[in-house]
């Protein structure tokens, strides 16, 4: 379930876009904001759906994690309280790898969010991986912080099935949900499912603590200890 270039690279549109609105949020109209190398296409209306652009250039731009961004990500709000969004790739690329495709965030109540990614990477050297991956995000504890999000404990269930760019399918389905918690690096517990063409993996997490320690099991093989990072 790891970040993903396409993830990257819409946190780096969003920094992009809440920065430009914060420039030009009292000009009650169209607006584009240019900041360093990337230009901004605001929509400042209450009209919706409203469409907005971050357009990293065709020369491009470095992100904070020196990747090269070119291209664009076209961002529509379904309505005022951005109950739904959706990021479009349009002839996205970083570090000179295609992207296309989408991702949709969808609120469903206060506590739970829906995900879904849809996308085709080309890679340099023609070989083509696609995605498509449905989660679901709930929170599970405000850690009496219920102003800091940041700071609480959720829970993620769902599915990932692809082609990886030596053409072989494979599915990663959450078993049982996998809990993320404030201040740690992987998940605390919960186990997930991987079937690829060498075999079935499951992987347990464990029962709560906070540390980088899973189990992995392969077929039906002896479950051996693994080190995260």
């Amino acid at each position: 379930m790891a970040t993903t270039l396409s993830d990257q690279s819409i946190s780096t549109a969003e920094t992009y876009l809440a920065a430009a609105v914060s420039v030009s949020q009292k000009v009650p109209r169209s607006v584009t904001t240019k900041i360093g190398t990337v230009v901004v296409s605001l929509s400042m209306t209450n009209v919706y759906p409203k469409v907005q652009c971050v357009d990293f250039g065709e020369k491009g731009m470095i992100d904070k994690n020196n990747n090269v961004l070119k291209g664009r990500i076209i961002i529509t709000h379904a309505d005022i309280a951005c109950s739904s969004v959706k990021y479009v790739y349009d002839d996205l690329s970083v570090n000179g790898i295609k992207i296309k495709g989408y991702k949709t965030a969808t609120k469903l109540d206060s506590a739970a969010m829906e995900f879904v990614w849809s996308d085709t990477t080309t890679y340099a050297d023609s070989k083509v991986a696609t995605r498509y991956y449905y989660q679901m995000r709930k929170r599970r504890d405000v850690n009496n912080t219920p102003t800091n999000y940041k700071n609480d404990t959720y829970e993620l269930t769902g599915t990932i099935t692809g082609i990886n760019k030596i053409s072989e399918t494979y599915t990663i389905e959450i078993t049982k949900p996998l809990i993320s918690e404030s201040g740690s690096k992987y998940f605390v517990s919960g186990t997930q499912l991987t079937l690829t063409k060498k075999g079935i993996e499951t992987r347990d997490y464990g029962i709560g603590q906070n540390d980088s320690i899973a189990t992995s099991q392969i077929d039906d093989k002896a479950p051996k200890q693994i080190h995260l990072n």
